[in-house]
């Protein structure tokens, strides 16, 4: 009895969070995205639901998170908390959590944080039985599609796996835009290192995570005495191979990076690997030592282009035949001909297609590849993104972007940079310091007070309030 209650509550509950998320979205995405999803039970303010595959669960936190939680916080309760049970088919289920109240969640064991870092380092240290490597076991070269845009720095990621620690490539920086594929060929290399000396000790690390490990390591220290940066430091300096992912978030962290110069030189005098990724050429990487700098320009750098004609080809044929996606020669060249920037805009369309022959029982046409792309392009074109915040803030305040991104203090582009802020802190997923380093590659608190600036202002001035909601409502978005 108790059961059917909580499955009612929950059909109730998400029938109210579907009407505030569909006028957050377009028909044809709100059908796609939200309506083969399940209400299972609510059981105080965690309401389970159940999603057809994992790829749903992949794009909707990709792109549809922020409405997803301001309806869960709005019909759940603040502390609301998802947990989802994905059917990927009739004998197996995947299940797992995800926690609004975290800017983004976290679905793979690449991807978490220690919970409690500096104890699970010494653990390690110790010697466990089992190191705990980070890496996503689903990165492999066998999954890496290579094409012109990649096959230098595959080239060398298959040559460090063989022989790791060699100095003509040590450190191996791969760089390159978001969503080209750098993380998946730095585990690849981790994981390609690991089949073949399972003893080895590699780590993958987040940028992010080991500034906040590092951190908490000295207050720790400051606190207790008990030694917990040596600790931290000693746990990388015993590593066989070290992987850290976003290395420009280490910008201006000038503590960080004089423990990270450290480690570093410990590595690479015993010639143990280093793997970095990043943004940008070292040569670009701006808020660094000298000293560090000097170092990351050692080894090899190799740089992977978005996604060419050939690279899109390639990965949808593999991509249509893991998903079992009967799409024909034709159709595959039709989307390969858009001009997609990354892997995850064609893993877009290939899961709304997918959604749309196996959820909506449409036929796989011609017409419903151009309605899926067309449909695609338009959620871009609307995406809340730092372009597109850029876009329609430079419009509005006529200045240019390059203005906005620039270190100009006029007082135009100061107040239209503040509202890129804004809008970026307000209505995307992104680290603060990712949106700092987007808009003129400031401090993360100059994002902190922009929004304090903007929100002040919207208190007083009505025609600056009527300016922000206009851009406001080409997003589809209220006013926070």
């Amino acid at each position: 009895m108790q059961t059917t209650i909580a499955n009612q509550q929950a059909e109730l509950v998400w029938a109210k969070c579907l009407d505030f998320i569909r006028e957050y979205l377009p028909e044809d995405a709100f059908k796609t995205w939200f309506l083969p999803i399940r209400p299972i039970q609510l059981e105080g303010q965690t309401l389970t639901i159940e999603l057809p595959n994992h790829y749903f669960y992949e794009w909707i936190e990709e792109y549809y998170l922020l409405p997803l939680r301001k309806a869960l916080h709005k019909y759940v309760g603040e502390q609301a908390k998802l947990e989802y049970a994905i059917i990927v088919d009739k004998e197996n289920e995947f299940e797992g959590k995800l926690v609004l109240e975290n800017q983004k969640s976290v679905s793979n064991k690449a991807t978490r944080t220690i919970s409690h870092p500096i104890e699970a380092l010494r653990n390690q240290i110790e010697g466990s039985d089992e190191f705990d490597s980070q890496l996503n076991c689903h990165f492999t070269f066998d999954n890496f599609v290579e094409s012109s845009c990649n096959e230098f720095a595959l080239g060398v990621g298959k040559k460090i796996a063989d022989y790791p620690g060699i100095r003509t490539f040590n450190p191996f920086l791969i760089f390159g835009k978001v969503g080209v594929g750098k993380t998946h060929l730095a585990h690849a290399i981790g994981n390609e290192i690991k089949r073949k000396n399972p003893k080895a000790k590699v780590f993958q690390v987040n940028c992010e995570q080991f500034i906040s490990n590092f951190v908490e390591a000295v207050r720790e220290e400051n606190q207790l005495k008990n030694g917990a940066v040596k600790s931290f430091t000693d746990f990388y300096m015993q590593l066989d191979v070290l992987i850290l992912d976003d290395i420009q978030f280490m910008s201006k962290k000038e503590k960080t990076q004089d423990n990270f110069f450290n480690i570093f030189n410990h590595l690479h005098l015993l010639n143990k690997q280093i793997i970095l990724t990043s943004d940008c050429a070292p040569k670009n990487i701006e808020g660094f030592k000298e000293r560090l700098l000097s170092r990351l320009k050692y080894g090899v750098h190799a740089e992977i282009h978005p996604p060419d004609f050939n690279f899109r080809q390639k990965w949808l044929n593999r991509a249509c035949k893991t998903q079992g996606l009967p799409l024909s020669e034709s159709m595959i060249d039709y989307i390969a001909k858009e001009n997609f920037s990354c892997v995850r805009e064609l893993e877009g369309v290939l899961m709304s297609i997918l959604a749309q022959h196996s959820i909506m029982k449409r036929s796989l046409t011609l017409e419903l590849i151009q309605e899926v792309i067309h449909n695609q392009i338009s959620i871009q074109e609307r995406e809340i993104s730092i372009p597109a915040i850029l876009s329609k803030v430079s419009k509005s305040f006529q200045v240019t972007i390059e203005d906005i991104q620039s270190k100009s203090k006029i007082r135009d582009v100061t107040e239209a940079r503040q509202v890129a802020m804004y809008f970026a802190k307000n209505y995307t997923n992104l680290p603060v310091k990712t949106i700092a380093q987007e808009l003129g590659k400031r401090d993360h608190s100059a994002v902190s007070h922009a929004v304090k600036a903007v929100a002040e202002k919207l208190k007083q001035n009505a025609s600056f309030r009527a300016k922000l909601e206009e851009i406001a409502s080409q997003f589809k978005v209220q006013l926070v």
